[in-house]
């Protein structure tokens, strides 16, 4: 069976399809009693917006591209553990937003990749990990160097757009 399509709902509601798009999207331009028709027709035909096309649309993906970088060959449950803290708040912040979190873990030449946004895959990005791995650091050093852009959580400093916790600070409110 194919997938539902837009046009399809809006044969079943009696509506156009533009009508069907500002309905689901939730317009005030579209009044109570079509919008209420139109999202019973999507239920009845199992209609599921496509969120590429209207990524495309929007010209937003509402996708955050999250990259940590790991040590080569290193298994991801040792990793260090404040990198999945920060990364469970990230998640919550992307979630508490609307948006989605895409997670990427990178270690070596053959899965480096910096342009989740030039691609459009992710409106923003950051990365964070080891700055062990001076490989990963070359390859996003230079991937913002070409104009990628994106921030870094804890990165060897310069070149890059980054930020980092004051832990002198933290470490004198701690005690």
């Amino acid at each position: 069976m194919l997938r539902p399509t837009s046009f399809d709902v809006a044969e079943r509601a009696g509506v156009s399809q533009s009508t069907v798009s500002r309905a689901l999207r939730g317009s005030p331009g579209v009044n109570a009693e079509t919008r209420a028709r139109v999202a019973a027709a999507a239920r009845e035909l199992g209609y599921v917006v496509d969120r590429h096309a209207s990524s495309l649309r929007l010209k937003s993906s509402e996708t955050i591209a999250l990259v940590t970088i790991c040590r080569p060959g290193e298994d991801r449950s040792a990793i260090n553990p404040f990198y999945f803290a920060l990364l469970g708040s990230i998640a919550a912040a992307t979630s508490a937003r609307g948006f989605n979190l895409l997670v990427s873990f990178q270690e070596n030449e053959d899965n480096f990749r910096a342009d989740f946004v030039a691609s459009g895959l992710a409106d923003a990005m950051i990365v964070i990990g080891t700055t062990s791995n001076r490989a990963a650091w070359k390859y996003f050093a230079e991937a913002q160097a070409s104009g990628l852009d994106f921030v870094c959580w804890g990165s060897p400093g310069s070149p890059f757009h980054w930020m980092r916790s004051e832990n002198d600070i933290g470490g004198q409110l701690a005690a």
